[in-house]
């Protein structure tokens, strides 16, 4: 059930980043650009390795958001660099 699913989603985003990470395709599919965005800030903040690399896009294309290369190059790093990873701190992978 999709509403189950978002309303789950709903009450875990601000304490798990993943859950921030999923919701924020809902979100920009409901055209709630500003609380996609914040949602995928603290997804990054917390080292989802996917949601860097969507911010590090977005500010380098400048679409949603101002374009900013200073900003896209420092998601861009921190989604290369692979030892500081939400996934890796929880699973061990």
């Amino acid at each position: 059930n999709n509403d189950l699913a978002i309303s789950l989603l709903e009450d875990t985003k601000e304490i798990d980043p993943i859950a921030s990470y999923k919701l924020y395709f809902y979100y920009m599919d409901k055209n709630k650009i500003e609380d996609a965005f914040e949602l995928l800030n603290f997804a990054a903040t917390n080292d989802v390795k996917a949601a860097q690399q969507e911010l590090s896009k977005l500010y380098r294309s400048g679409e949603y958001v101002e374009r900013d290369t200073d900003k896209a190059d420092h998601w861009d790093e921190q989604y290369q660099d692979k030892t500081n990873s939400f996934t890796n701190k929880i699973y061990g992978i």
